[in-house]
């Protein structure tokens, strides 16, 4: 069943409105308050579609994420490769001050704690569909959420400090730093 009109508008001018924000004050400056009165709706229309303003930040962030799970699966015996990495960095680098606004510049915990959240499913995802040796789900969603930590390393020390790498050069390091290649 296709989502109403409605609902889609109002998300859409939540979303507008979350980006125009994060431009003009930063992330951790709006409220929901803020972001009620920039898209021309009640708080209680705010609260009927989102319980935080960071379940609007992530809306879709994660089908999005596991849409390139699906992508360029190797072939038998090529190298395991995350496939979700190079697009999100390329993503990062054409929004660089987006993702510098809300992920580096002072997250919230919950912020963080979302993003590595969803990071590790998608993770999860492709290992479970690559894992040859079989692994316990223990062991499988250890390795996720080091590997969304590892990631999201990788990512924060290029958007901070090799700004002049390419999202490729980037994906290479963190594909060779989880991959335990010297």
């Amino acid at each position: 069943m296709s989502e109403d009109p409605r609902v889609r508008r109002t998300r859409r001018r939540l979303k507008h409105a979350l980006l125009e924000l994060i431009a003009e004050a930063g992330y951790e400056a709006i409220t929901v308050e803020l972001l009620a009165g920039r898209a021309d709706v009640a708080r209680s229309t705010f609260y009927a579609h989102y319980a935080a303003k960071e379940d609007l930040l992530f809306d879709g962030f994660g089908a999005w994420l596991l849409s390139f799970s699906e992508l360029d699966r190797p072939a038998q015996g090529d190298a395991f490769r995350y496939r979700f990495s190079l697009p999100l960095l390329r993503h990062a680098a054409t929004q660089r001050r987006f993702f510098k606004d809300t992920i580096l510049r002072g997250p919230s915990d919950r912020v963080r704690r979302r993003l590595t959240e969803i990071v590790a499913e998608v993770v999860l995802a492709e290992l479970r569909v690559s894992d040859p040796d079989g692994a316990s789900a223990v062991q499988l969603t250890g390795r996720a959420r080091a590997v969304a930590g590892a990631f999201l390393a990788v990512g924060t020390w290029w958007l901070e400090e090799a700004r002049t790498l390419t999202p490729e050069e980037v994906d290479a390091v963190f594909q060779r730093a989880v991959a335990g290649a010297p």
